[in-house]
């Protein structure tokens, strides 16, 4: 039998750990962030009062190291032998005897280390940033935008993230507490490149266009997407608060969901909005 938990696995990480009938508690990604050993489960040849640990547990943190986590929670049974690559780290979490201590012992742990849930090794948005006011032309025509870009890091250093595209799902207006209707929910422009999906190596960071701020009436805010009509319809054209909401995804990564709220005062010089 198999049971799954979610977990933190290190700072700014997080994903899920399951406990199988081997003892062995491993993160989904593939390499433990969580290590536990327990006799009960394991039909192994006692020597003197005590048992040697899961190999499988081994395993997992050889192949942590390997992919680079360094922030990591180990928990051993107290009759569990330190062998193997055990016996070269050291654990400050207290041993356990039964099961039921194993949860309690790892959330608290994890709020003494004041993890975070969101897992790193995925996308994520590290900034977003205004451009100067420049041209910008597509299939619907051309006209002179302030835009906003959305830098995207891949956190994974072993797997490039393919396709990845972003969307901007909904807008809530702040001001007038209501949803403002969404035409287009089309692929938005990957910054710099011709298209609007890319290719992000691993450790690095592209950009997407969130949303441009016209320079002939600043009411007025578009969006840089695939919609194909024609002329380009404003998204936004009065001034106020807005909490917009954007989703950001790869070929094999989860999806990402960011939030930003902007305070949109027309003005020559818009403020950068507050990501939630």
């Amino acid at each position: 039998m198999e049971r799954w938990f979610p977990h933190a696995s290190g700072p700014g990480e997080g994903s899920w750990i399951r406990c199988s009938g081997e003892g062995s508690w491993i993160s989904s990604s593939g390499a433990a962030s969580y290590a536990a050993n327990d006799r009960a489960a394991l039909l192994q040849e006692w020597h003197g009062g005590r048992c040697r640990g899961s190999l499988y547990s081994h395993q997992e943190l050889a192949v942590a190291y390997a992919l680079g986590f360094e922030h990591i929670l180990i928990l051993n049974h107290r009759n569990v032998h330190d062998e193997g690559m055990q016996k070269f780290i050291v654990s400050n979490l207290p041993r356990f005897d039964d099961y039921k201590q194993v949860l309690p012992t790892i959330a608290q742990a994890v709020m003494e280390a004041r993890w975070c849930p969101n897992y790193s090794r995925q996308l994520s948005l590290v900034r977003v940033r205004w451009s100067d006011p420049m041209p910008y032309g597509d299939h619907t025509g051309m006209q002179p935008l302030k835009q906003l870009h959305g830098d995207i890091m891949n956190g994974r250093l072993d797997r490039a993230a393919y396709n990845v595209v972003a969307q901007l799902s909904s807008i809530f207006d702040l001001d007038r507490g209501s949803e403002v209707a969404l035409k287009d929910k089309t692929l938005l422009k990957a910054s710099g490149f011709l298209g609007y999906q890319q290719t992000i190596w691993p450790g690095d960071i592209n950009s997407f266009d969130l949303l441009g701020v016209s320079w002939v009436d600043q009411r007025l805010i578009f969006l840089n997407s695939s919609r194909d009509v024609r002329p380009r319809a404003a998204i936004i054209d009065r001034v106020g608060r807005y909490r917009m909401t954007y989703r950001f995804v790869g070929e094999n990564y989860p999806v990402l969901t960011r939030t930003l709220v902007f305070n949109h005062t027309g003005g020559d010089d818009p403020q950068l909005p507050e990501v939630e």
